[in-house]
Formats: C-alpha cells, sequence, structure tokens
C-alpha cells in the first residue's frame, strides 16, 4: 500500500494500476538477483547491519526549483497516466548517495571527513 502522509490517503497497488496506465515490464525471464553487497546493510532476516557511509544533500535555490518544476509539468502533460502523484516543489533537492561505505567506519573515516 502506498501512504500519503500530508493526505493521510491509503492506496493500493492495485488502485494505483487502475489510476495511472503503469504497467509492469520484467528485466529479463530469469530471477532478479540483489547484489551480494546489500547484505552488508540489511541481513537476511530484514534488519539493519552496522553500516556506515556518507549520503550528501544539496539544497536547491529557487531558480532550480522552478526548472525542476517546469520539467515536473511538462513531463505530467505528455505522461500524466504513468506517474504517480507530482512531487511538491518544496521537497526538490539533489541526493549523492553512498559516496563512500563500509561495515567498518575507520577504514572510510577519512574519505568520508574529504567528501
Amino acid at each position: 500500500m502506498l501512504f500519503d502522509k500530508e493526505t493521510k490517503v491509503v492506496e493500493t497497488l492495485e488502485q494505483f494500476r487502475q489510476r495511472t496506465s503503469f504497467v509492469y515490464q520484467p528485466f529479463s525471464e530469469g530471477p532478479v538477483s540483489i547484489n551480494p553487497n546489500c547484505l552488508k546493510k540489511v541481513n537476511e532476516r530484514g534488519e539493519f547491519c552496522q553500516f556506515y557511509g556518507d549520503t550528501l544533500v544539496y539544497l536547491l535555490d529557487d531558480k532550480v526549483k522552478n526548472h525542476c518544476r517546469y520539467y515536473q509539468d511538462q513531463l505530467y502533460q505528455y505522461c500524466e497516466d504513468v506517474f504517480a502523484e507530482p512531487l511538491n516543489e518544496e521537497t526538490f533537492h539533489l541526493t549523492l548517495h553512498d559516496l563512500n561505505n563500509s561495515t567498518d567506519i575507520h577504514s572510510i573515516y577519512f574519505s568520508m571527513e574529504e567528501s
């Protein structure tokens, strides 16, 4: 189920499919394999492991947010039945995930500091 915190609306996957023209296309005929490195972050029981990394979040100025809003509006104008609800402009940001990561924080400390 999908949940929107602002409106408190819950939507099932089937409701989403009915509201949009979303069609699942598998990437391959075989099973999807997960990168074994994911087990460094979450174990087989779904519990978080000790894992360290540096993720950077850049806030955008209003001019850049306006550009993003323009492109989002264009996408929704031509493909509105493909996407979920549009993002709120106030939430626009740029994220760089796990530039450095390890199960041992000491091995990446200086790399994280430099980033």
